[in-house]
Order: structure tokens, then C-alpha cells, then sequence
């Protein structure tokens, strides 16, 4: 018999990436999109500080806070 690892059946990795990717659903923002930004304002880093996302699943979190953050020179 073989194992199957949850995590990679075509619905698991449909959802997953539903989630991380797409776009807003009842006026409720995109989670990782809308996390990121929460935390960026809360937390107020400078343009020289580092950020680990730990336990990311598809990285979407790891990219938009790439995307929002000023680039440093």
C-alpha cells in the first residue's frame, strides 16, 4: 500500500494556492496580502532589517512582504 501525503493531492494544492493567490471574496481581503501588510505597519521596520517567514507552504507571504518593502541601495 502507499502512503499519500495529504499535501500533495491536486485538492490540497488547489487550495492552497486559492488561498495564497487569489483575490478577495465577500470584502474580505487576500490573507497573506493583507497579514503582511498589518505587520509592516505595526512593527515599522527600517529598510535595513531582515524578515524570516517560517512555515510559509507556497511562500506568498515571503514575496509580498518583498514586494511592499523599500528596496535598500
Amino acid at each position: 500500500m502507499t502512503s499519500v501525503n495529504i499535501y500533495e493531492t491536486d485538492e490540497m494544492i488547489s487550495q492552497y494556492l486559492e488561498f495564497h493567490y487569489d483575490g478577495e471574496y465577500f470584502d474580505v481581503p487576500n490573507f497573506c496580502i493583507n497579514g503582511v501588510k498589518q505587520c509592516l505597519h505595526e512593527i515599522k521596520i527600517n529598510q535595513a532589517a531582515k524578515a524570516l517567514d517560517i512555515g510559509c507552504s507556497v511562500e506568498r507571504a515571503s514575496g509580498v512582504n518583498a514586494e511592499l518593502r523599500p528596496r535598500t541601495k
